[in-house]
């Protein structure tokens, strides 16, 4: 097998487990928009629930609590009713800005990208950084007993570019939509 396919196979496990992290962030965002349609769902039928009972109690009020009684029904439906506009809202709001994300989040992509374009770029950018961390540890292992390892260190700065292409790149893209609206 020639040299730069062996260097494939052997570069393939490290790039297998830096697409992992887009992989996680995708499942991730999955299960939070299925968790909040889930709470969504529940509280829909508990206003259902709520406003069929507030609907049977109407001769209640001739009760000696009965006032209380439908005063603490309305209070629960009022209160059902806001939560599932605040679930609403937070679908609605725009994605936030990169720039007000923390600066490790910015540098390393720590967010979950919005369409196809930017999960491939974040797949990218992680398979990238992942095969420069395990070079960097491997220059650094032979630093001392290789006379090549500065030029090993250049060969990962150079290799280091596309990384920094992807990220700009991804960047910008999340800029855009969050100044799109509608985007949620």
């Amino acid at each position: 097998m020639s040299g730069m396919a062996q260097q494939v196979l052997d570069e393939a496990p490290k790039a297998l487990i830096a697409a992992l992290i887009p992989a996680f962030q995708l499942l991730w965002k999955w299960f939070k928009n299925r968790d909040l349609q889930a709470r969504k769902d529940a509280l829909r039928t508990r206003i259902v629930q709520l406003a069929d009972q507030k609907g049977s109690l109407a001769k209640v009020h001739e009760l000696p609590h009965g006032n209380e009684l439908v005063d603490d029904l309305d209070k629960e439906l009022t209160d059902s009713m806001e939560r599932l506009a605040t679930l609403r809202v937070a679908v609605a709001a725009p994605p936030k800005n990169p720039s007000d994300r923390p600066f490790v989040a910015r540098l390393f992509l720590l967010f979950a990208p919005s369409g196809f374009l930017a999960w491939t770029l974040h797949t990218l950018f992680f398979v990238n950084v992942a095969i420069l961390g395990f070079g960097l540890i491997g220059v650094l292992a032979d630093w001392g007993e290789d006379p090549d390892s500065p030029y090993g260190l250049l060969g990962l700065a150079i290799f280091a570019i596309p990384a920094f292409v992807f990220r700009a790149i991804a960047i910008k893209i999340a800029k855009a939509q969050t100044q799109r609206p509608g985007i949620a």
